[in-house]
């Protein structure tokens, strides 16, 4: 069974949020459990739900750095794992990001490949099993064909 990577989507922006999660949905390893704009519906969401990893945004309507202030919240928990993207200013937050050990940041605007990019190397970085699952199921694929194929050619034969 596939270890599927489980997404909070915390972001004001409703074109990022909704475009982002169509894209996510079309990946079978990730579930993505629900999205919001408020801090506090964020925090809500992370403590009951209890997801693998949290897009977040840092600069929101409600105030400045309202993500990092979350992030803190969390630093010190093995999850959820936060992928930043954000606008705002690069320097101004890199090295908050870096105290917080957030390895992963996608500024805006952004292509929404790299946001899925980003996600499936978390889900290698959570499940790393994940990865030799998915070979394992390739590697027998690649052994059911030659089979399939060897004994057509017999049966022609």
């Amino acid at each position: 069974m596939i270890s599927r990577l489980k997404i909070i989507i915390a972001d004001d922006n409703k074109i990022i949020t909704t475009v982002l999660a169509e894209e996510i949905k079309k990946h079978e390893e990730f579930l993505l459990l629900d999205i919001t704009s408020r801090t506090e519906d964020e925090i809500e969401l992370i403590n009951t739900l209890k997801p693998d990893t949290v897009i977040t945004d840092i600069k929101r309507k409600e105030g400045y750095l309202k993500g990092l202030e979350i992030i803190r919240m969390y630093r010190e928990q093995e999850k959820p794992k936060f992928v930043v993207i954000s606008g705002a200013p690069y320097t101004d937050i890199m090295e908050s990001l870096r105290e917080l050990k957030v390895k992963y940041f996608i500024p805006k605007p952004f292509q929404y490949e790299k946001v899925i990019e980003v996600l499936r190397e978390v889900r290698e970085e959570i499940y790393p099993q994940s990865v030799l699952d998915r070979n394992d199921m390739i590697q027998e694929f690649k052994r059911a064909t030659f089979f399939e194929r060897l004994v057509k050619i017999i049966k022609r034969k």
